[in-house]
């Protein structure tokens, strides 16, 4: 019907595969499956790819002046501070003075906020595809973090194989926490870049990355009409100048 959800993504994991009867008895235009099979124990496969995913709109203008996709005006206002970003900040500023204790207090005052508290309603989009009922008990001492996040490879933290310490695995959990907090929120290459893990993690996390990415992506490369536009002792910059003026590898 007009107005009505025309495409679903269900993103269940591959111990609860759904059917290809049970997707092609739903109501949709289209359903997406991340795990699917065609008879009960055969082989797994799924729908996304490249060309279907899900995109953030977490930040979306509903109402700009024009419908066109490049439109920058809108009427929603800019986020300029989050409180919970500053006490990741505070957290991650304890944890690299080794003061562990006190960094988990803040990350812990954000699990506590979002966790499930007793009896609330989980999302159908959860509890129909994930398992387990549609409502919970309290679960904000199970969101509890504990130093053996991060004194531990342990394995909900996926830690680079070249993380080997302590004080490097709190970085890449700092990181992780982010993720989970900020998620969509224009932290993620300002926080890789600070830290000096963008190649590792987005080598290691995105297999689409060209195999040409290296190191010295961290940086921009400095657009040419700006160094045509820079003088010199009142000259244009010669072709050489342009190349120590521009950041490395470009």
């Amino acid at each position: 019907m007009l107005g009505d959800t025309a495409g679903i993504y269900i993103v269940n994991p591959p111990n609860l595969p759904l059917l290809t009867s049970q997707i092609s008895a739903m109501r949709y235009y289209a359903v997406f499956a991340r795990n699917k099979q065609t008879t009960a124990g055969g082989a797994i496969t799924t729908d996304f790819n490249n060309n279907k995913y899900l995109t953030m709109w977490k930040f979306s203008d509903p109402i700009r002046l024009t419908n066109t996709n490049n439109e920058a005006k809108g009427i929603r206002n800019g986020t300029y501070a989050r409180l919970a970003e500053t006490y990741l900040i505070i957290a991650e500023a304890y944890g690299r003075k080794g003061d562990y204790t006190n960094a988990l207090i803040y990350v812990n005052r954000l699990r506590q906020r979002a966790a499930y508290k007793a009896n609330e309603a989980r999302s159908p989009q959860i509890w129909q595809y994930m398992g387990g009922p549609n409502n919970l008990a309290n679960t904000e001492a199970g969101n509890t973090a504990t130093t053996t996040l991060f004194t531990t490879n342990a394995p909900s933290e996926l830690y680079p194989s070249t993380v080997t310490s302590s004080t490097d695995r709190f970085i890449h959990f700092m990181l992780n926490e982010r993720t989970r907090e900020l998620c969509g929120e224009f932290f993620r290459w300002e926080d890789l870049v600070r830290t000096e893990t963008l190649f590792d993690r987005t080598k290691l996390y995105n297999a689409d990355i060209s195999p040409s990415f290296a190191t010295f992506h961290k940086r921009r490369p400095i657009p040419y009409l700006q160094m045509v536009a820079q003088q010199i002792g009142g000259q244009p910059m010669s072709p050489d100048q342009m190349k120590n003026y521009q950041n490395p590898g470009y």
